[in-house]
């Protein structure tokens, strides 16, 4: 076969953005067939390295994880029409200039209008929460109106207009698709899980009932798959693969690791660390992903734990020795912990975050508490019940054995080469263009 290239694009709202489409990135490097090309709007701080033996790209017109994340806390989006068009002209300008045969993107909502303009085929990275044949009509995460008028009456409120707030969420994909002449998107379900192809991260089964042949015989009756949970954490810190050293000097018997993410609730940081403090013997991890921290901040006694703060950890390594996974309910450290047979105390703020917490509730492997509705008895009692009781451990160790089943980094493998080897590449264009392009992006070594 000869060589294909193939075009990541990350667009790093969050750090799961970076680390999902890279992990993947360097996976399919591995195979020669491929020539893989990182484009990336972002590389988190402390992070450079690990994009040394990529192909890189750096995208210039992007959003910032603080326009970002500002723009969820107030229950929008940032992607405006004008910004939306930006994006998909630098789309266009790669594309035409690198010929890829196939394009994969993490968050680059943009690749929907740019792939059926040069029509190419497009494969979106997202979690199966946000499928539009999901049932989670009814979740209201931390927003302006529940903090103002209350937890019940602002959720009431928010169900009742769920329809016409995903279609109006949608409106400036749909104007700039409509302006390109191309399939429009829908509500801001489909923008979110629109493309050619979308793998979602996910145990099967998770959230669809899909059922596809295992040597992908029949690429027209799944263009969805949920391929399994994917782990994207870091296997080690920086350049050295020396072990990762838990400074529980103490030798304290409890080990709780904290990661609200660069997306979760960090205002309630005190309070956690505070609330966490009243239980005895317990060394506490804090992961910040590159958060300012000031412990002395904290207005309360922490002589009954340690605390050891790192920017970044090595989860699989870390999980083996901790008792609980304190997090924002997201998936990039939900799936980790749940891998390793460790419970989750999810405290969701964001509209992803609750979805992905609601999804997995079924199976009793954790507690999720609003970021709005934060108490610090609740939260106490939530950990002593998931540390202590052995059921939820029980669940915990059930849903690791379902996970560990699973290679979603072979099954995309798999389906990659199976998509080239069909002959539905003739519904893609693999004509070299003719076109002049700038030499404003650059492939980097």
């Amino acid at each position: 076969m000869n060589q294909k290239t193939i075009i990541i694009f990350s667009e790093v709202l969050t750090l799961a953005h970076f680390m999902r489409p890279l992990t993947l990135a360097l996976e399919l490097q591995k195979n020669s067939n491929y020539k893989i090309i990182f484009a990336v709007s972002d590389i988190p701080h402390g992070l450079e390295h690990l994009i040394s033996n990529l192909n890189v790209v750096y995208l210039k017109k992007s959003i910032t994880t603080e326009q970002f994340l500002q723009a969820v806390s107030n229950g929008t989006h940032p992607f405006t029409v004008e910004i939306l068009e930006e994006k998909i002209k630098e789309d266009l300008e790669l594309i035409k200039k690198c010929n890829p045969d196939l394009l994969i993107g993490d968050m680059r909502l943009s690749l929907h209008v740019s792939s059926q303009i040069l029509k190419k085929c497009y494969i979106n990275l997202s979690n199966s929460q946000w499928d539009s044949s999901t049932s989670y009509k009814n979740i209201v995460p931390d927003l302006p109106i529940t903090r103002i008028l209350g937890t019940s009456i602002g959720s009431l409120l928010i169900k009742l207009m769920h329809k016409k707030i995903m279609m109006k969420l949608a409106l400036p994909f749909n104007i700039i698709a409509k302006k390109y002449n191309v399939k429009e998107y829908g509500s801001y379900n489909e923008v979110i899980s629109s493309g050619d192809y979308v793998f979602y991260f996910d145990p099967k089964n998770l959230n669809l009932t899909h059922k596809y042949n295992n040597d992908f015989s029949d690429f027209n009756n799944y263009k969805k798959i949920e391929v399994g949970a994917f782990d994207y954490s870091l296997k080690s810190i920086g350049n050295s693969n020396a072990p990762f050293k838990i400074n529980n000097e103490k030798n304290y018997s409890k080990v709780i690791l904290i990661s609200l993410g660069s997306s979760g609730p960090n205002h309630l940081l005190p309070k956690i660390i505070s609330s966490v403090s009243q239980l005895k013997n317990v060394h506490i991890i804090l992961v910040t992903a590159g958060a300012k921290v000031n412990l002395k901040k904290i207005n309360t006694d922490l002589s009954n734990v340690t605390i050891q703060v790192e920017k970044y950890v090595p989860y699989n390594e870390v999980l083996q020795k901790v008792d609980l996974v304190i997090s924002n309910g997201g998936s990039s450290t939900t799936y980790p912990a749940l891998l390793n047979g460790v419970p989750v105390l999810s405290i969701p703020m964001n509209y992803d975050q609750h979805l992905f917490t609601n999804s997995i509730s079924h199976w009793n492997v954790g507690i999720s508490i609003r970021s709005d509705s934060f108490s610090k008895k609740n939260f106490i009692n939530s950990i002593n019940l998931l540390i202590e009781n052995s059921n939820s451990k029980s669940k915990v160790h059930q849903v690791k054995q379902l996970y560990l089943s699973e290679n979603p980094v072979e099954t995309i493998s798999y389906f990659v080469k199976q998509f080239f080897k069909t002959s539905l590449l003739s519904n893609y264009n693999f004509a070299k263009p003719n076109l002049m392009i700038s030499d404003d992006l650059q492939i980097q070594k």
